[in-house]
């Protein structure tokens, strides 16, 4: 089953950074897919299936890391595609106003995954704590027979051993440093209203409240929709947001990188 299970991961990883590259997939199955490898994790640690026979007991962090891993693989094909679209320089021949402007950088490739980007964020804040307490390093601690000599060199950091974890970080802070260039949070709308993917979430557990339908002031969820090319930007504003408190937590990529 490793041998699968390790063969299965890079297929799949291989075939969705394809498809979304090449725009095969639309934005809101983008969206789908990165939910549904969320809730499959929660669904693993909140719900364990009541069998008469129990299994081995390391099987349940062996699979937290597994169900993470597949999910930093998701992430980081979104990441990945981002750091390339913010790359593209905007059309150069187009007399449009300034925030027409700020809108043009927003590449239709970088546009579809966008929604899925901002769920992603959500998901690292809700579960920051689970994932700064290393669990590749945990499972690789409890497979046995494997002969792998592992150490931590602090027992509040990341270790070195923890290849994967390591790797999705850098890419997350490349993928933030290229958006705050290409996007300067001040001059990006804040969120007033709730997104499609808002509505869409309403009570996600995996969440943990981090998505609201209501708006920016605290009122009942607003009927006007802005123009998408607000929307996009305050996704973008949204997702610097995210990075912002992420970097702030008592525990944060400070203990990765």
């Amino acid at each position: 089953m490793d041998s699968i299970g390790a063969k299965l991961d890079q297929l799949v990883h291989r075939d969705f950074n394809m498809l979304v590259s090449s725009r095969k997939l639309s934005e809101d199955t983008i969206t789908q897919i990165i939910v549904l490898s969320e809730g499959a994790f929660y669904k693993h640690r909140m719900i364990r299936p009541k069998t008469d026979r129990q299994p081995p007991e390391n099987t349940p962090i062996l699979l937290d890391w597994r169900i993470i891993q597949h999910i930093y693989d998701l992430h980081s094909t979104l990441l990945s595609v981002g750091i390339a679209e913010l790359a593209v320089p905007p059309p150069s021949d187009v007399d449009v106003g300034n925030d027409d402007k700020l809108a043009l950088k927003i590449t239709a490739t970088f546009r579809r995954t966008l929604p899925g980007l901002r769920i992603a964020g959500k998901w690292l804040r809700a579960n920051n704590a689970t994932l700064m307490k290393d669990p590749e390093y945990i499972a690789i601690s409890e497979e046995k027979g494997r002969g792998v000599k592992v150490s931590k060199e602090h027992p509040d950091k990341i270790s070195k051993c923890s290849v994967k974890t390591i790797e999705f970080w850098s890419r997350y802070v490349d993928f933030i440093c290229a958006l705050m260039e290409a996007f300067p949070k001040s001059n990006l709308p804040a969120l007033t209203s709730p997104l499609d993917e808002d509505i869409d979430m309403r009570g996600f557990l995996p969440f943990k409240k981090l998505i609201s339908t209501q708006n920016a002031t605290g009122g009942q969820t607003v009927s006007e929709k802005p123009h998408p090319n607000a929307e996009h930007l305050m996704r973008i504003h949204d997702l610097l947001d995210d990075a912002r408190t992420l970097a702030e937590l008592p525990v944060s990529l400070d203990h990765v990188l």
